[in-house]
Order: C-alpha cells, then sequence, then structure tokens
C-alpha cells in the first residue's frame, strides 16, 4: 500500500484536522481523512474539534492506520487512542500532532508550534490519553472520582491492589512529558482517559490532591512524585476557570525563568522541545531570542537560554552531553531559607527566609520547582542578576540551582563570593550528586573551591546563629586547617 504523501498548508496560520472514521469493529483498521482547517477569522472561542494530549514514548513507528485510503505509521500509544476513541457510529473530529502536522517536514514544525496555544485553547475539548487500562486500573479511577468528590471510602483506598493501580495510572509517560504542560495550560475543557474510562480534569486534579490519596503517596518510592504530579494538575484545576468565551489570543501564564524552575524534570524526544514547548506559556516575548528552529545546535540553544535567565556576561559551560550547565558567577548570599511549606490550595511554597547578618525574616510565596526547596537552601543573587536565586550545597563543594527565578531581592548587601553553580536537566530518577570536577584540576584550585564554598556557608549561617536550633548542618571553620580535617580531598581517580 502506498505511503500518505502530505500536500503543503495553504496558508500560513491553517492547521489540518481529521475525521477518525467510525466502526463498531474495534479490529478493524484505523481510517481518518484530513483536511485544512483555518482557526482564524471566527466568531467563535472555541471549535468544534478535541485536541489530543498523549505520550509518544520511544517514538517507535510500529503499527500503521489509513489516512485518505493511505498508510501512515504511527505508535502504539497512538494506536491504542485511536481504537478507544473512534465511536461506532459517528464521525469524531480531532488534532493529533502525529497526523496533522508533517513530522518529517521540520519548517512546517516550527510554523505550526507558535499556534499551539491557541490550537489548544479553542479545542472544545482537550483529552488526555494516559494509555489502555486494567481491570484494577479502572477500579482506581472510580476510586479518584470518589476521592475527588470527598465521599471515597477509606477501606477501598487502603487495599495494596488499588493502591498499586492508581500508582500505575500516576507513572505513566505522560505526567513525565515537557509538551503536555501546554497542552493543558492552555485548556478550557480536559478529559482525562485510560482505555474506556473517562473522568473529569478537574476532579482528577481534585483527587490527586486529596488527603486520601496520602497512603498511595506513602507506598511509592519515588519521592518526588507528588511534586511532579502537582506542576501539572494545578494548570488542570484552572482550565474549568478559563472563560470559554474569550477569542483573543490566551495570555502567557508565567516568566519564562519560572517555567523553566517548574518543568526543568520533564522531557522530551528531542532537547529542542524542552525550551520550545514553554515558549508558548512564557508571558516574555523571547521570539527574538530563543526563535523556534531546530537547525539550531542544542548546545548553543541551551547556552543563550541560561543567559536570558541569568546574564550574558556569566561564564557558562555545558557538559553531561548538553543536559547539565556549569556556572561560575560572582554575587552574594542573602539569607538562607529557615522553613518551607506547600500550600496546595495555591500552589505555592510558603517560604520563609532568614536574611544574612541579621535576625529579621522575610516570608516569600514562591511558585513550585521541579525540585521543591529544603530547609537548610541558601538564597544568592549573582552579579547584574535580577532575581534571587535558591541553591542548594552538595557534598563535592559545589551549588545545585534549585530556583533561577525565586523572588526580587531584599535591601541587603554582602561580600562579594565566588559562586560554582551546577543546573541539569532530567527527572528525579535521573538527578543526583555528580561528580563534577575535571581529573586535572590543581590542588591549588581545588583547594580556592573548598575554601569559596565555606565562605559561602559562612555567609549563609551568620556567625550569631550557629546554634542547633538554626543551622542545618554544623558549620565548617574558615581556616586552612580545614584541608588536612574531615574535608581533606580524596582521590577519586
Amino acid at each position: 500500500m502506498d505511503k500518505y504523501q502530505y500536500t503543503s498548508l495553504t496558508n500560513f496560520g491553517n492547521i489540518r484536522l481529521l475525521h477518525l472514521q467510525p466502526n463498531q469493529d474495534n479490529a478493524a483498521p484505523i481510517n481518518v481523512h484530513l483536511f485544512e482547517y483555518s482557526l482564524l477569522p471566527s466568531t467563535r472561542a472555541m471549535h468544534l474539534y478535541e485536541a489530543l494530549s498523549y505520550s509518544w514514548g520511544k517514538g517507535v513507528l510500529c503499527e500503521s492506520i489509513l489516512v485518505d485510503g493511505r498508510k501512515l505509521s504511527v505508535t502504539t500509544n497512538l494506536y491504542e487512542a485511536l481504537v478507544c476513541l473512534r465511536d461506532a457510529q459517528n464521525i469524531r473530529i480531532l488534532w493529533i500532532d502525529a497526523v496533522c502536522i508533517n513530522q518529517e517536514n521540520d519548517a512546517e514544525k516550527q510554523a505550526q508550534i507558535p499556534l499551539m496555544p491557541s490550537l489548544y485553547s479553542m479545542a472544545s475539548h482537550v483529552i488526555v490519553w494516559l494509555g489502555t487500562a486494567k481491570e484494577s486500573e479502572k477500579l482506581a479511577l472510580e476510586a479518584m472520582g470518589l476521592a475527588a468528590e470527598g465521599s471515597y471510602d477509606e477501606d477501598i483506598l487502603s487495599e495494596e491492589g488499588v493502591r498499586e493501580a492508581i500508582l500505575s495510572i500516576l507513572r505513566r509517560e505522560w505526567f513525565k512529558r515537557i509538551w503536555v504542560v501546554q497542552e493543558v495550560g492552555f485548556a478550557r475543557s480536559i478529559i482525562v482517559q485510560c482505555g474506556l474510562s473517562v473522568i473529569g480534569g478537574h476532579a482528577f486534579s481534585l483527587a490527586l490532591n486529596s488527603r486520601a490519596l496520602d497512603p498511595v503517596y506513602a507506598v511509592s518510592s519515588n519521592v518526588g512524585l507528588q511534586s511532579l504530579l502537582r506542576s501539572t494538575t494545578y494548570l488542570m484545576r484552572r482550565a474549568a476557570f478559563r472563560s470559554r468565551n474569550m477569542r483573543v489570543k490566551p495570555l502567557g501564564l508565567r516568566p519564562l525563568g519560572e517555567l523553566i524552575d517548574m518543568y526543568s524534570n520533564r522531557e522530551a524526544t528531542i532537547n529542542h522541545d524542552k525550551i520550545f514547548a514553554l515558549l508558548g506559556m512564557s508571558s516574555d516575548d523571547h521570539s527574538l531570542d530563543l526563535p523556534i528552529d531546530y537547525s539550531r545546535e542544542w548546545n548553543d540553544l541551551f547556552r543563550r537560554l541560561l543567559a536570558l535567565l541569568l546574564h550574558d556576561r556569566i561564564p557558562i559551560t555545558i557538559s553531561n552531553c548538553g543536559q547539565r550547565a556549569i556556572i561560575r558567577g560572582i554575587g552574594f548570599v542573602v539569607g538562607k531559607v529557615c522553613s518551607v511549606q506547600y500550600d496546595d490550595h495555591d500552589d505555592q511554597q510558603r517560604t520563609t527566609v532568614l536574611l544574612k547578618d541579621s535576625r529579621d525574616k522575610e516570608h516569600w510565596m514562591l511558585h513550585p520547582s521541579a525540585e521543591p526547596i529544603q530547609t537548610g537552601d541558601v538564597v544568592c543573587r549573582l552579579q547584574d542578576t535580577m532575581k534571587c536565586m535558591i541553591v542548594r550545597p552538595r557534598q563535592d563543594f559545589y551549588f545545585s540551582v534549585i530556583m533561577f527565578a525565586a523572588h526580587s531581592p531584599p535591601q541587603i548587601e554582602g561580600s562579594q563570593r565566588n559562586f560554582l553553580l551546577i543546573w541539569e536537566w532530567g527527572t528525579y530518577t535521573e538527578r543526583r550528586e555528580s561528580q563534577i570536577v575535571e581529573s586535572h584540576e590543581t590542588d591549588t584550585a581545588w583547594k580556592q573551591r573548598v575554601w569559596d564554598f565555606v565562605s559561602i556557608m559562612d555567609d549563609a549561617e551568620g556567625k550569631e546563629f550557629y546554634d542547633a536550633e538554626s543551622l542545618a548542618c554544623e558549620p565548617v571553620p574558615l581556616t586552612m586547617d580545614l584541608f588536612d580535617g574531615p574535608w581533606k580531598r580524596v582521590d577519586r581517580y
């Protein structure tokens, strides 16, 4: 059978939609008809199509569908979604990226990506496809629906089989994808579907934040699971409050720096999408600094992103196959985090910062972050930057970046320090304390790095706070004796 050949879109800004043809036989081949469609001009804010949000997985095209009678290869997950979405009698109108965009044409992809916010906001529904469902997972979705209502049965949720089934759903690849952030972030009506089981997006998000699911999170081996879910479900919960009559382009949700803080643990098949997927949600206009261009070298794009978040005069080195940034900057310590509490209602981190060299405390309401803020984290500001950063001390005498865009700096001055900061893309399971020092580092350079690290920690702790209640860890005395004591360098090579 001939392979389907795309024809070019006739007008800039047009999209393709598909008619999913009905069939009563689930084993029958999937047949669709593609047609060109204009989102504008329109007197309607919402259009009569549904947009699919799903996981590409490894992107292996091992199934086939018929597009206007010709073969188009798709992933198994998409094929299973189409089987479950197909109606027995009626045509269904859908937008699906893998079918409606010519994936072999980078120019078309680059032209279509800026349309994503409007495309998802104008859809009558966004369907979140989590994959097929076992019998136990169908029961799990029912239990989650009851949890959302507040009428759940504690005995049911305490059953090991139900807890494991809920965890199986929450560990699906969909929750890890970077593109789903935009797909649900602009949706005005969300349906969550697992197999043939369906639950409303608002109810699904309420269930995930319900105390009823505490026993489920308690048995999870992934300590970052709840944080990963929160960063998506807060967008789902707000879908019901986005105006269904708004005819203008949806407004950006947050500055780019905050979006990077929140979603840097998400996955993408192509590195570039880790940035491009967030541009449509940004309240900043970075179309000139970060144009959607897949031909651009990833390391160059990554470095440009960090220059926008920090400053282009701050030295940055990209390593670890383009997944890690080593940032060397001059700055000063603002203080340290002495308490933090997550607010489920407002989806914020209530953070108390103990300011350097004083007993003053400031209370900051901060956005969620891919890696949650912890007591003992250091608050600092690098030269030429507009926002305070939150960083975490690591055992190899460097700091990992937890948050780039934390807060406007308070009126405080401090001694200038040399900061060695590490920031990485990746999921929680991939994040680890990495050996980041090159084997050729001289002993003098190593001693200087340790000295800088301890100086920063000394500033953060503040000598008047050297007591058990206020210290996150025992401070290291600032003397050269530390190089011969417990902090003595160990040859790891």
